[in-house]
């Protein structure tokens, strides 16, 4: 998948380096997060605070399923979950939403994580979400802290940065940090 302040959504062959096709994306604001879930689905989080699934089995043309505008800021992460019934997105508000995709497009749950949010990444299993501030707090998925650390201890010295990327490893706990000083670094539970 690749997208970006274009009006459609490309995907990809990787292994033939060919593009299979362009769907879409129904909206006149950069694609800022995606997310693929193993039924098929995508989901894309704009600028303008929409966030939209998509079906890749369908027709381009068709493959639009649901518009969902709920934030109203930009969306700083979006995770369609492995159980391909849940969608978790987060806007640079800080504001997590989830969603039941199986039942009508409005959030069931929400909450705020923290301010002055610099990343926030979303486990595909796992209930958590990690989200960077002046530190790096790990959320169960119902807004309950679970872990927070400083993200500036560094292993030979203070770090200067401040992490301006987060990404779960795709089956393990572990995350992944990068930050704007050229660093990075792998936590692990």
């Amino acid at each position: 998948m690749a997208a970006g302040e274009a009006k459609y959504i490309r995907l990809w062959d990787a292994e033939r380096e060919m593009r299979i096709c362009d769907i879409p994306s129904g909206s006149d604001t950069a694609v800022l997060k995606m997310s693929c879930a193993p039924n098929g689905f995508l989901a894309a989080g704009f600028y303008d605070g929409s966030v939209r699934t998509f079906d890749r089995r369908c027709p381009p043309a068709e493959a639009r399923c649901a518009t969902i505008r709920e934030h109203i800021n930009p969306v700083l992460a979006v995770c369609l979950r492995d159980d391909g019934e849940s969608l978790v997105t987060a806007g640079v508000d800080a504001c997590v939403r989830l969603y039941d995709i199986r039942k009508a497009y409005s959030s069931f749950h929400q909450w705020v994580a923290g301010t002055d949010v610099s990343a926030m990444a979303i486990h595909t299993s796992a209930d958590i979400l990690a989200c960077a501030t002046s530190q790096i707090t790990i959320y169960g998925l119902d807004g309950v802290v679970l872990s927070s650390g400083r993200s500036n201890e560094g292993f030979m010295a203070p770090r200067k940065g401040v992490a301006s990327c987060l990404s779960f490893h795709k089956y393990k706990l572990n995350l992944a940090a990068g930050y704007n000083d050229n660093t990075a670094a792998v936590l692990v539970p």
